[in-house]
């Protein structure tokens, strides 16, 4: 999907003149008080202009946001037409997909066998289990004897998530495409065809991260919570594919071979995703974002 920058030029023209503007209300706020001791005037004013480009730094992402979430609201039939070219896109059953479900003494039944339940033939789902606690060992053990389900296990679980993937990739190439699945995460039934469209359409799209929608939480946190997602699902992320740079939320994303393969793996460290969202970038593949209309 082409890029444009103009968007973000004018998130940085206004950053620039809301910091120029508070900047300079400080000063003549400095310079209006009455201070007799001239030192204390000049550190009063130091320590406040050191203050107001802190919240400057945070105004930025909040007139991002902002931004991006005016400029859908008025052109948001027009930007979601986009997509009509990738959804024409016909596709087959024939590459394989492989459903990596990742957990460590997390293991939710229903959200996996809901996940599993696809409308294509071609992919088979595996369980990477690091998990040390017997009654998710069992757990996990037994739901695989009963859906035929792979289970892999590793003796050296050094790095976190990163590495449990990096467990099973490297030691299998029996797969096109690969989806990150945490544990309570649920597929729709139509995941893999849809996200089979964006592969089709471009050889340089390397990783599809499909949105997310929170369930009503238990409690007001997360409910709150629940609202800032299908907020940043609705608009964030779809802007930032045609007018930013999309980063990875760790599930829900859809990876071929090929681009994980030229990655390297995915570095070893806590926030996996966003560092592997920049060695896709690097090595010259492009993510795109698929939104909850069509997702």
């Amino acid at each position: 999907m082409k890029k444009k920058s103009w968007v973000y030029s004018l998130i940085i023209t206004l950053w620039i003149i809301f910091t120029i503007i508070l900047l300079l209300s400080v000063v003549y706020i400095g310079f209006t008080m009455i201070e007799p001791n001239i030192y204390k005037k000049i550190t009063i004013i130091v320590l406040m202009a050191i203050n107001a480009l802190c919240l400057s730094y945070f105004w930025l992402n909040s007139i991002k946001d902002f931004t991006f979430s005016l400029i859908y609201a008025i052109h948001h039939k027009k930007i979601m037409e986009k997509y009509n070219s990738i959804l024409k896109t016909q596709v087959c059953d024939t590459p394989k997909f492989t459903l990596l479900y990742c957990t460590c003494n997390d293991f939710n039944e229903n959200a996996l066998l809901q996940s599993m339940q696809q409308n294509y033939t071609n992919f088979e789902t595996v369980i990477l289990d690091d998990s040390n606690k017997q009654e998710y060992i069992t757990k996990i053990d037994n739901f695989a004897k009963n859906h035929f389900v792979k289970v892999v296990r590793r003796q050296d679980k050094t790095g976190f998530k990163a590495g449990n993937l990096n467990n099973f990739l490297k030691n299998n190439q029996d797969y096109d495409y690969f989806v990150v699945l945490d544990s309570d995460e649920i597929l729709p039934t139509y995941y893999i065809k849809e996200v089979l469209k964006y592969f089709y359409s471009s050889e340089k799209i390397g990783v599809v991260q499909a949105s997310h929608i929170a369930t009503n939480g238990e409690n007001a946190f997360q409910k709150i919570l629940g609202i800032s997602v299908k907020s940043t699902s609705n608009t964030s992320q779809i802007m930032k594919n045609f007018y930013g740079a999309n980063a990875l939320i760790g599930h829900g994303m859809a990876i071929s071979k090929a681009c994980y393969d030229a990655t390297g793996g995915f570095p070893k460290v806590v926030a996996e995703d966003i560092s592997f969202a920049v060695d896709v970038k690097k090595c010259g593949y492009d993510i795109v974002y698929a939104p909850k209309y069509y997702l």
